[in-house]
């Protein structure tokens, strides 16, 4: 899961950038007033060769906070170290796309 801190729209948070602001939660987490869940939505197809893909400003519709994801061209830099080893992933298109899922899930994408 995806949280914002509503006081001054600080996005991404994760679960253990929630509780290093509330020290005194504990072990079960909730989520704590002034926090707000965000829906990240599905990420558009995209070249992993030579884009890449981040979160978009969150935004709020029908009582709920979403963030799109948006794609972008990758930095020479950023290509360069994505084709200096190529992975099994790299090889494996199917692979690729589980990975993607799975980085998005998690909140890593970019």
């Amino acid at each position: 899961m995806i949280y914002m801190k509503l006081q001054g729209n600080v996005f991404p948070y994760f679960q253990g950038d929630v509780r290093l602001e509330v020290p005194e939660m504990g072990e079960e987490f909730v989520l704590p007033e002034g926090f707000v869940e965000v829906e990240q939505q599905p990420a558009p197809d995209y070249d992993q060769f030579s884009q890449t893909v981040d979160y978009g400003v969150p935004y709020e519709e029908s009582g709920s906070w979403k963030v799109d994801m948006v794609v972008r061209q990758m930095t020479t830099k950023e290509q360069s170290a994505a084709s200096a080893l190529p992975s099994s992933m790299q090889k494996d298109p199917e692979l690729a796309k589980l990975m993607r899922e799975l980085e998005q899930e998690l909140g890593l994408g970019g």
